[in-house]
């Protein structure tokens, strides 16, 4: 028997390391090599299993169990076979081996303990890996069946399509594992199986690239970041953050002068009209956020740096607890940034954080108006928010980086608002943010944003005041 295999996918069969991760889009020939090396191992090992996982064992029959069966008849192979269903599995009459189809999703994270194969096993194949909703599921499969793997050959083979979102676990962990010298990490395209392909297929995916270039560079080269069930999509790191003393050359009008770094803030600071702070409390574990704009003279918005406490990082903390590391970090945007005692500042509140509205108001200073935010639906504000984002009118920071205020140390890293804004992404029903992502900081960012823009006459106003303006829509724009 010979097997045609995809030279991307070559080192699959010299079975070099334990582990194999295999990502790819869409006719990236990921089913059909999976399908090739159970038939080879069924085919040369004698007394040695096969196990095929997945997220729903109802799937299964309908999926690979008929993929193979498929497979094996298009070898002429299938006499060596028989065939079960119930319970789902294939046996290999000339070698005893064992192909056993087992689900690994659900509630029950420990529903793979007690499975026992009859023979030690070449391979466990986790297809369709996106479809599992916790990690934890992968963790406890994981767990069940390393003990039966045979040590010489058994190898874990991980299969998935990389879903839009970069915060999804399976990306996570891919990111995780490509770095990892004990697994082989594969990634592949319809490009990589150009000979397999009908001329068909082939002309659907090249329609798809020029008509829609964001779903195809996302369904057929599996490239991730957003987009699709995005909250955001409107969000871009390129244009929307940007480095600080950038936008400090470029808000106070320094570009090009040979300043110090808190002269430029000075002249920064005067161009300052509004200062107004988003706020979102934890209720349990989740993260405490403050997030301030400042609103310029031209009618933008620039977000400095954030106050930012995350509970499984620094312990949680009440509001109470919290509050002089508040109140130092909000003096110190004042001396920082140079605001002037006339410049108003106002906090926006979520409604439901009661207790850091009341804290608020009884250790800040008189200068400081504390509101609490009396929430749209959701689709409302955020809707506000993608109006804002796509007209450029806010810019973040970034500093690579921030500092924890209960711990006083510098966390050098992703921007927590950056990361909320790129990865939240609708759940199911598109009525509610999906709980998987933190949204603390893009909530704080939210009510500030809505206690500014949510009256349409706000936005009016400033396209008005701005068009004599060149750079109100595009930081890049020359002057």
């Amino acid at each position: 028997m010979e097997l045609n295999v995809a030279k991307v996918y070559k080192k699959l069969f010299l079975f070099q390391k334990r582990f194999v991760f295999l990502r790819g889009g869409r006719v990236s020939g990921k089913t059909v090599v999976t399908s090739q090396l159970m038939i080879f191992l069924s085919m040369a090992f004698v007394d040695r299993d096969i196990i095929v996982c997945r997220d729903s064992y109802s799937d299964l029959k309908n999926s690979t169990y008929a993929e193979l069966d498929a497979y094996m008849i298009q070898l002429g192979i299938a006499d060596d076979y028989d065939y079960r269903t119930a319970p789902l599995y294939i046996h290999n009459r000339k070698t005893n081996c064992n192909i056993y189809f087992v689900g690994i999703g659900g509630s029950d994270k420990h529903r793979t303990k007690s499975f026992k194969p009859q023979h030690k096993l070449s391979a466990v194949v986790f297809e369709e890996l996106q479809q599992v909703k916790d990690q934890e599921n992968l963790a406890q499969a994981h767990a069940s069946f390393r003990r039966h793997l045979d040590t010489e050959i058994g190898t874990f083979v991980h299969i998935y399509n990389p879903p839009s979102q970069n915060s999804h676990w399976t990306n996570i962990f891919w990111n995780i594992k490509v770095k990892d010298p004990d697994w082989l990490c594969i990634n592949s395209d319809y490009r990589d199986i150009l000979k397999f392909i009908n001329d068909v297929d082939l002309k659907e995916i090249l329609k798809m690239k020029f008509a829609d270039p964001i779903r195809y560079q996302w369904l057929y080269l599996g490239e991730t970041g957003g987009g699709f069930g995005s909250v955001y999509p409107q969000f871009k790191r390129a244009k929307h953050l940007k480095p600080a003393v950038e936008l400090l050359d470029r808000f106070g009008y320094t570009r090009g002068l040979n300043l110090s770094e808190d002269a430029k803030r000075l002249r920064f600071g005067q161009m300052i009209q509004a200062v107004v702070i988003g706020a979102d409390g934890a209720v349990t574990h989740d993260a405490t956020a403050i997030v301030p704009l400042f609103l310029m003279r031209n009618g933008q918005c620039v977000i400095p740096e954030i106050f930012y406490h995350d509970p499984l990082r620094s312990g949680q903390k009440a509001s109470a607890e919290l509050m002089p590391n508040i109140v130092r970090y909000v003096k110190e945007l004042e001396r920082k940034y140079a605001i002037s005692t006339d410049v108003p500042i106002m906090f926006s509140v979520d409604s439901a954080s009661t207790e850091l509205i009341r804290m608020l108001r009884y250790s800040l200073p008189d200068r400081y108006d504390v509101y609490s935010y009396g929430k749209q639906t959701i689709l409302d504000m955020t809707g506000v928010v993608q109006s804002t984002l796509s007209r450029n009118i806010v810019y973040i920071m970034d500093f690579k980086g921030w500092q924890d205020h209960i711990r006083n140390e510098w966390v050098q890293g992703e921007h927590p608002l950056v990361v909320a804004l790129e990865n939240l992404i609708w759940n199911e029903a598109q009525t509610h943010y999906d709980p998987s992502v933190p949204n603390d900081a893009s909530d704080a960012f939210t009510y500030a944003v809505n206690q500014i823009f949510r009256n349409p006459e706000n936005l009016e106003s400033l396209q008005a005041y701005n068009s004599n303006t060149q750079d109100y829509y595009d930081l890049e724009v020359p002057v």
